[in-house]
């Protein structure tokens, strides 16, 4: 019978091994995601002006040029005062290191409540005969299905007693390489800087 899509005290769902492992990855994998979609917000927020995303957006149509910081300097040639400036775009500017998982370890308790055979074959559609085929190497397989141990009693509303599971979760983030198409950018970026004379000598 399929198992109720209502949320329940963990240490009473019962759920098989495979869906208790895979559900602290599947979350790792969705945090790198969304850790890359905020650098590359970064990134386009930093280098280059706003794109319209419509009619109703006031914004002018960006031509896709970066945006460029201006300096301006002035010294000294023989005797005669020189002006110069300096331009160069932005993200030439800032230090970019993005972030990335480096390692994650997962430890919990699963209190075993039934071991039942578990089917691991596939039926080939190809052709008119239909023949099983084995998608692992492993002789006669089970389904471990179990509760998350409980890990302490709390108290609830009106004197009642809350089973409490836990999952102890360690996670280490660290910087990670600049993607090559991002390094190649910030490259071309920088040979754009420019020098010029504001004033030139007479």
């Amino acid at each position: 019978m399929p198992e109720s899509s209502e949320p329940r005290p963990a240490a009473e769902a019962n759920v098989s091994l495979s869906q208790v492992v895979l559900a602290p990855v599947d979350a790792l994998l969705k945090a790198q995601l969304h850790a890359g979609r905020s650098f590359l917000n970064m990134l386009l927020q930093l280098g280059y002006p706003h794109q319209p995303s419509g009619p109703a957006d006031p914004a002018p149509p960006a031509d896709g040029k970066p945006y460029t910081l201006t300096f301006t300097q002035e010294h000294v040639v023989n005797g005669v005062p020189r002006q110069q400036k300096i331009s160069l775009p932005a993200l030439a500017l800032v230090p970019i290191n993005p972030l990335a998982v480096e390692s994650a370890s997962f430890s919990f308790d699963l209190a075993v409540r039934e071991v039942a055979p578990h089917q691991q074959l596939k039926v080939s559609e190809a052709g008119e005969a239909e023949s099983a085929r084995p998608w692992y190497l492993v002789h006669e397989p089970v389904s471990i299905r179990g509760a998350l141990s409980p890990a302490g009693k709390t108290s609830g509303e009106k004197g009642t007693v809350e089973t409490e599971t836990a999952m102890h979760i360690e996670i280490k983030v660290g910087s990670t390489k600049i993607p090559a198409g991002l390094d190649r950018l910030l490259t071309t970026l920088t040979q754009l800087a420019s020098l010029e004379d504001v004033t030139p000598p007479k």
